[in-house]
């Protein structure tokens, strides 16, 4: 890539088997961080970890108490916590990507 006195951009374009040389102006893209995009995927890492705390939390008052009648319900409560903080935490990534390398409207 090229700068000329003009300050535009060109690229520089050599084509095979030829004594050609070919100049391309060259316009960048701008790329805009999204900011309502980019809080949105915040909150959704702040849930994500408040249900990577939960999780655990959960199934090791579950299985503290093995014997009590409520141990398979909080158990399958758990995993679910434990499922949920792994499919938000994949998910509020994806937001967070997406704000920042959107190329815009």
């Amino acid at each position: 890539m090229v700068f000329f006195s003009d300050n535009t951009l060109y690229r520089i374009h050599f084509k095979p088997f030829t004594k050609c040389v070919f100049l391309f102006r060259h316009k960048p893209c701008k790329m805009h961080t999204d900011k309502q995009l980019l809080v949105k995927g915040i909150k959704c890492i702040a849930y994500t970890i408040a249900l990577m705390f939960a999780a655990p939390i959960v199934l090791s008052q579950a299985f503290k108490n093995e014997e009590h009648l409520f141990f398979w319900p909080v158990v399958i409560i758990g995993f679910i916590l434990a499922l949920a903080a792994i499919g938000m935490g994949f998910y509020s990534i994806k937001i967070i990507m997406e704000a920042i390398f959107s190329r815009g409207k």
